[in-house]
């Protein structure tokens, strides 16, 4: 095994170890957002910020690797082309499930919105409503005191 190949499967270990560590906070994130725990989501959404920043830098250490991975690939042994193909494999599957599971909160958080900008606007609505009865209901009842003191 060349030290790039033996290189480019650490690489792909460790980035597969940090898209599983996503996933799990993914799933974390879904549990929140259900929940509609603000707080805590927040705190969520930070760690994933972290990972994704070291995905990042990793994916940078990988990118001239996956440059030479026609050449690489050549010189590899069976094992080893599996392996790496197991690895991308299991890797864009975690990948796919985040992205999967990102957008399904990312509905549910839509919906949780429109839902309390509704609730909002009706509260609003039935406030006006009882300012404007109430304040009808005044003026009704000085008029309606007004003409009874003159009668």
């Amino acid at each position: 095994m060349t030290s790039t190949s033996q290189a480019f499967i650490e690489l792909l270990i460790q980035q597969k170890e940090l898209y599983t560590k996503l996933k799990m906070m993914s799933e974390k994130q879904r549990e929140l957002v259900q929940q509609q725990d603000a707080v805590q989501l927040l705190g969520v959404l930070g760690a994933r910020k972290i990972l994704v920043e070291q995905l990042t830098q990793l994916g940078q250490q990988i990118a001239p690797i996956r440059e030479q991975w026609q050449q690489l690939k050549d010189s590899l042994q069976t094992d080893q082309r599996d392996q790496i193909n197991q690895l991308i494999d299991q890797t864009q599957d975690l990948l796919a499930d985040i992205i999967s599971a990102d957008e399904q909160d990312r509905q549910q958080l839509a919906a949780d919105r429109d839902t309390k900008g509704a609730e909002l606007g009706s509260f609003t609505q039935n406030t006006t409503a009882r300012n404007a009865y109430a304040a009808n209901a005044s003026a009704g009842n000085n008029y309606a005191r007004f003409a009874y003191k003159q009668g």
